[in-house]
């Protein structure tokens, strides 16, 4: 499936008409297949911890299950970059919401389950690391300065992570409250109106 994906990004080379709505398929497969990861995660936390076996055992099926998608996670990076891998290809200017916001969940979901950074490198081998190069390179600015609701609206509800998955992971990831999220927008950081990941929002993640 994954090599039929990456011949259709190369293929379009000569369509990119039809590079958008590709590009949304497999931004919103990426977050399928990241929700379904956060839920497999979570799963041992819904059974009785007094049964310490059978959460064992259950944590157990969890941890494997998890690194399998993680892999077929990381793998998809690689037709991601062969569609943005076009010269004259440049979702980063002019994207649309849908878009970004597909960009956004990808970034998260590439953090939380480290897939991007140092963690990254150890797990993707030279093409993921290339691969995800690519997709920064391309990728729009995920906040934009004008954006005065973004917080609100963006981070507090569209965020693509689940509540108890993020709370796991780190107390960072942990939504606040609109009133919370107000109260401290000083703190949240913002992107200028010029702002692209290859210069500045995801360099860390790289």
């Amino acid at each position: 499936m994954l090599a039929a994906q990456s011949k259709l990004a190369r293929g379009l080379g000569n369509r990119l008409d039809c590079a958008d709505a590709y590009l949304t398929e497999l931004l919103t497969l990426f977050a399928d297949k990241g929700t379904q990861t956060q839920m497999v995660a979570m799963a041992p936390a819904g059974y009785d911890s007094r049964d310490k076996e059978k959460l064992s055992h259950l944590r157990a099926d969890s941890e494997a299950r998890v690194a399998d998608m993680k892999a077929w996670l990381a793998a998809l990076l690689i037709p991601i970059a062969e569609l943005l891998g076009h010269a004259n290809y440049h979702p980063d200017k002019g994207a649309s919401p849908e878009l970004v916001g597909g960009f956004r969940s990808l970034w998260f979901l590439c953090v939380v389950f480290g897939i991007s950074g140092q963690r990254g490198k150890k797990q993707l081998g030279e093409m993921g690391v290339h691969a995800l190069g690519v997709i920064a390179e391309k990728t729009p600015a995920l906040v934009l300065e004008s954006a005065n609701d973004y917080v609100d609206s963006d981070l507090e509800y569209g965020s693509i992570l689940r509540k108890d998955f993020a709370a796991s992971v780190s107390p960072w990831f942990v939504q606040p409250s609109g009133s919370d999220v107000r109260s401290n927008r000083n703190s949240v950081p913002r992107c200028p109106s010029t702002c692209r990941t290859r210069n500045t929002c995801t360099r860390s993640a790289i």
